[in-house]
């Protein structure tokens, strides 16, 4: 038998991308995901949105907010965030290529690293 071996992965995110999950701002997550879970569970969030491209992941929640269908989303509704987080991290093109482009200046992309233990949640652009 070959014995399971479990690594404890500590998760860092980037203090500017903390900053803006706890300001008082309205912000909206794109994906739903384990990303999205690793931010929510390691920082004080507020005023927090989520949205999700699959349909299926409709009115499913996520640390208590309930998930929007992105396709769902009026630009009315876009202009009252201020940020708008891309947490799919490797679907960037599909969103640049579907979204407005004047709410393109509010989106913040992720990139994740992992190095030694550690997974490391950075701004990929700001």
């Amino acid at each position: 038998m070959n014995p399971i071996v479990k690594k404890e992965v500590k998760i860092i995110i980037d203090k500017r991308l903390k900053k803006i999950l706890e300001e008082n701002y309205e912000k909206l997550i794109i994906g739903s995901g384990t990303i999205t879970d690793y931010l929510l569970s390691n920082c004080q969030f507020k005023k927090i949105d989520m949205a999700s491209g699959l349909a299926e992941e409709k009115a499913m929640e996520l640390k208590g907010i309930r998930i929007k269908y992105l396709k769902e989303i009026s630009d009315k509704k876009f202009t009252r965030y201020k940020y708008i987080i891309f947490a799919a991290i490797g679907y960037k093109d599909i969103l640049l290529n579907n979204l407005d482009f004047k709410f393109k200046e509010k989106i913040i992309f992720l990139k994740k690293i992992i190095v030694n233990n550690e997974l490391r949640i950075l701004i990929e652009n700001l």
